[in-house]
């Protein structure tokens, strides 16, 4: 274990003319000293404050966690001494906390390592995992997690605990970032774009191709934006469309494929924000941080009232882990080093005006100076999720839109990456449709019925039962649905048929009425003039009614 190694003087190591560092690692010529500083008690169970995922010293040790309480006092090697030995790879870069499990991948064996998320205790270990060396790991839901690496993307199966192949579709390209949104999993895959996964079928169902592509977060709409750090831009996808929309900031911003980090932009969780550290190519010479928000048309816009300075306490600070923003206090924790190593200093950010609240220095358990080389804060997942849906009364004909960011709250997380199930038990009553962000419910019966609901957290699983009640309307004895009735999109027209004369009405996922026309047993409609995305139609006619789902592309 890292404690029980002999260390060298704070003074000497402080000295850069002492000091010969090299990329992840470092050789210093210095007097052996002893040293008598005393390690902290650990934590019974690590709630509450957050972890921070180290690389660790290239060549010395392996990688290693790091734990910061709510009171400041930072533990050192929590993973080493929980664990009685040293458990993760070489080079531990990325980690993720779901349900309750602390999942990091590694560059060297071994490569995937499974934590209690509470006590960090070894659950499960991996050397290989079929992609090459590790880079992020997303849970995708209960039931499987994709780990990507060097030459792709790989699914593991949480309920057997094996590897079960590769994505089907990937080039075997090295992939960074992976976010999933609603329905699909959104992956920057080096040189090639961001590839948008079906995780129903483990497989690419279209590539967004660009190919300067690189970091991915997700803003609380629910609109990932993708970091493009040759081009000076960022990109905002779409997570139902896949219609994308690139916003030149001005920025020099970092190329990590190299390096295969974490990217260095991340976003608010209570405001629409994102923070983006810029101001070099090279990681080890970032120095800038830049906060953009946006505005009601959805577009970037630069907060200059944002005011980021690197500190002045050891000369040379630069950003080397990807920031964060801690959804229990609000602060944006970063980590900072200096030239390809020396101090080391955790950063807490007022993310309103960009102020540094407070330096910590990241020394070892002995008080001395030591090379982490942080990589990202983790943060525990302590609070459940909560639903605020009231129960539906209705009259046939009657459409009702629900929006995940607006009836799922959860303190430790963005409700917008939440994965949204819904059912109905009576559809002749009542249908529901579904595009991973926003539901619809449409009342087509007289009747009593439910929905139920379930959203998935971040590993954290709520249900919950809607009563619907249909009334004021044609009784459903009488109203025959789907019967006759034709519902077909063809590129941009809609194709209606039923057996008498009626109405189409087309309706957007968030419920508005966007287009409503009469037939006479059948019509062709333009839906050239309505932006891409999903809709919802239903016809009427006479004793006839159907309601269907539609995708312009």
């Amino acid at each position: 274990m890292k404690k029980t190694v002999t260390l060298f003087s704070a003074a000497v190591m402080i000295s850069t003319a002492a000091a010969q560092v090299a990329l992840h690692g470092i050789s210093v010529r210095g007097e052996l000293v002893e040293t008598t500083a005393t390690e902290p008690e650990l934590p019974e169970e690590f709630t509450d404050g957050f972890f921070i995922q180290n690389e660790d010293w290239f060549g010395h040790y392996l990688g290693s966690i790091n734990w910061v309480g709510s009171d400041g006092t930072v533990y050192y090697n929590v993973d080493d001494k929980v664990n009685g030995a040293e458990v993760l790879g070489n080079i531990s870069q990325f980690g993720q906390i779901y349900g309750d499990y602390y999942y990091v991948t590694s560059k060297q064996a071994p490569r995937f390592i499974i934590l209690d998320a509470k006590t960090l205790k070894v659950q499960k270990s991996f050397d290989t995992t079929g992609v090459g060396d590790g880079r992020d790991v997303l849970n995708v839901d209960d039931d499987k997690l994709y780990v990507g690496g060097a030459n792709g993307i790989i699914v593991y199966d949480k309920n057997e605990g094996v590897f079960k192949g590769q994505v089907e579709g990937t080039s075997g390209g090295q992939v960074g970032m992976m976010v999933r949104v609603g329905n699909y999993v959104f992956a920057a895959e080096q040189s090639t774009g961001v590839l948008v996964i079906d995780p129903a079928t483990d497989a690419v169902a279209q590539t967004i191709e660009r190919t300067s592509a690189q970091g991915l977060t997700v803003t609380r709409d629910g609109h990932i934006w993708c970091t493009l750090p040759s081009e000076s831009s960022i990109m905002r996808i779409d997570p139902v469309t896949f219609d994308t929309k690139v916003f030149e900031i001005g920025k020099t911003l970092v190329s990590l494929w190299g390096q295969c980090k974490p990217d260095y932009v991340c976003a608010s969780y209570t405001e629409d924000a994102l923070f983006v550290v810029n101001g070099a190519s090279r990681h080890d010479s970032a120095k800038l941080l830049s906060k953009f928000t946006i505005d009601e048309k959805g577009d970037l816009v630069e907060d200059d009232t944002f005011q980021f300075t690197m500190p002045t306490t050891y000369t040379g600070l630069s950003f080397y882990g990807s920031p964060r923003i801690n959804p229990n206090t609000g602060d944006l924790i970063a980590t900072v080093m200096t030239y390809r190593g020396g101090n080391h200093e955790l950063l807490y950010i007022n993310p309103t005006t960009g102020k540094v609240k407070e330096e910590v220095d990241l020394f070892n358990d002995d008080g001395n100076q030591y090379y982490w080389f942080p990589s990202m804060p983790v943060f525990p997942d302590n609070n459940a999720p909560e639903v605020d849906i009231d129960d539906i009364s209705a009259s046939i004909g009657d459409t009702f839109s629900y929006t995940v960011t607006e009836f799922l709250s959860d303190a430790d997380n963005l409700p917008a990456l939440a994965v949204v199930e819904v059912e109905t038990s009576d559809e002749s009553i009542v249908t529901v449709g579904n595009d991973g962000l926003t539901f619809l419910v449409s009342a087509v019966g007289e009747g009593s019925a439910y929905i139920m609901l379930t959203a998935n957290s971040n590993g954290r699983v709520i249900e919950k039962t809607i009563s619907v009640e249909v009334a004021n309307g044609t009784s459903s004895a009488d109203m025959a649905a789907d019967a006759g009735i034709s519902i077909v999109m063809a590129g941009e027209k809609l194709r209606v048929a039923a057996p008498d004369a009626g109405t189409v009405v087309v309706f957007g996922m968030d419920g508005r009425q966007v287009l409503s026309q009469g037939f006479a047993g059948s019509a062709t409609i333009d839906l050239a003039g309505l932006s891409s995305g999903a809709y919802i139609v239903k016809v009427v006619s006479a004793n006839n009614l159907k309601t269907q789902k539609i995708v312009k592309m």
